[in-house]
C-alpha cells in the first residue's frame, strides 16, 4: 500500500511537470494602438504592463531613439528602447546564412512563455505587400496551447496554430531571409550598461532593419553572427515572475511535491 501510495504521488509530480511544459498563458490585456504604425510599442507597452510598468506609447517610441513621427522598425531600434527603459529581457535572432529551424525557434518561444515571459515576435503578414522585408508587423506571444499559439496582434487577442505561423496562417514567424527576431520580457531593474548586449548585439548595424532588408547588404555582418539567443540587459531579478500569472498549473505541482515530503517523513518516523 505504501508502494502504491509513493507511486500515485510521483506519477502526479510527473503528469503535473508534462502539463507545465505543454501549456501556458499570461494575463496580459490587447491595448489599442495611439498611432497607426505603432505595432512594437503597442507589444513592449503591454509586456512592461505586466510587470507593473505603465508607459505611454509615444515615451517608448521615443525610449527606442524615434521621435514619434513613425514606430519602431528593427531589431536595433527595439533593444534600444528596453535598454532605455530598464527592461530585463532576451532576445533570438536567427540569421541569414544559417540553418532556420523552425522547431528550435518554437522551443524557444514556449519555453519563455512556460516561465512567465511573454514574448514579441517579428512576423509576416500573409500575403504581404513586402516581400522584401524581413518583418511586417510584430505581435506579443501570451501563451500557447498543444498546438497554438495565443497571442496579442496586439491589439486583439487571437490564436493560430503552430504550422499556420510556418506555412500559410495570416501571420507568419518564417520569412524568405530565413531569420527569427523574438524578444522574451523577463522582467524589470537595475540595468548594468556595460552586458546591455552580447557580441551579437554589439556586430548589429542600422541596415539589419526588420521592415526593410537587403539580404546582400548583409552577409558581411551576419557571418560574424550566431544563431542562438542573444542575453539583453542582466540584472538580479531575472527570474521575472510578472505581474500575471501562468496558468500552468504550478500549486498543484508544489501540492504533489509536498504530499511525497510528508509521506518520506512519516516514513522515516515509522
Amino acid at each position: 500500500m505504501k508502494k502504491f501510495m509513493l507511486s500515485v504521488i510521483i506519477l502526479l509530480c510527473y503528469m503535473q511537470n508534462v502539463s507545465f511544459a505543454q501549456s501556458a498563458l499570461l494575463d496580459i490585456s490587447p491595448r489599442e494602438y495611439e498611432r497607426d504604425d505603432y505595432c512594437a510599442e503597442v507589444c513592449i507597452q503591454e509586456a512592461l504592463m505586466y510587470y507593473g510598468m505603465n508607459l505611454s506609447q509615444d515615451d517608448i517610441n521615443k525610449a527606442g531613439g524615434k521621435d514619434n513621427s513613425s514606430g519602431l522598425e528593427n531589431r536595433e531600434q527595439i533593444t534600444q528602447a528596453l535598454n532605455n527603459l530598464g527592461a530585463n529581457f532576451e532576445t533570438w535572432y536567427f540569421t541569414q546564412g544559417q540553418d532556420m529551424n523552425y522547431s528550435e525557434y518554437l522551443d524557444f518561444l514556449k519555453s519563455k512563455l512556460s516561465q512567465g515571459f511573454p514574448v514579441l515576435a517579428g512576423v509576416k503578414i500573409n500575403p504581404t505587400k513586402h516581400p522584401e522585408w524581413i518583418n511586417d508587423h510584430y505581435i506579443l506571444l501570451a501563451g500557447f496551447t498543444d498546438d497554438s499559439f495565443i497571442y496579442n496582434s496586439p491589439s486583439e487577442r487571437e490564436t493560430m496554430t503552430f504550422a499556420d505561423f510556418e506555412n500559410s496562417g495570416h501571420y507568419m514567424l518564417t520569412n524568405n531571409y530565413r531569420i527569427f527576431f523574438g524578444v522574451a520580457f523577463k522582467g524589470i531593474g537595475s540595468i548594468d550598461n556595460d552586458n546591455n548586449n552580447s557580441s551579437d548585439e554589439k556586430d548589429s548595424d542600422s541596415k539589419n532593419n526588420s521592415e526593410s532588408i537587403n539580404p546582400e547588404d548583409n552577409n558581411s555582418n551576419n557571418n560574424n553572427q550566431n544563431n542562438q539567443s542573444e542575453e539583453g540587459t542582466e540584472h538580479q531579478n531575472s527570474s521575472g515572475s510578472g505581474g500575471g500569472g501562468c496558468n500552468s498549473g504550478l500549486n498543484l505541482f508544489a501540492a504533489c511535491i509536498l504530499l511525497l515530503q510528508i509521506f518520506l517523513r512519516k516514513e522515516a518516523v515509522s
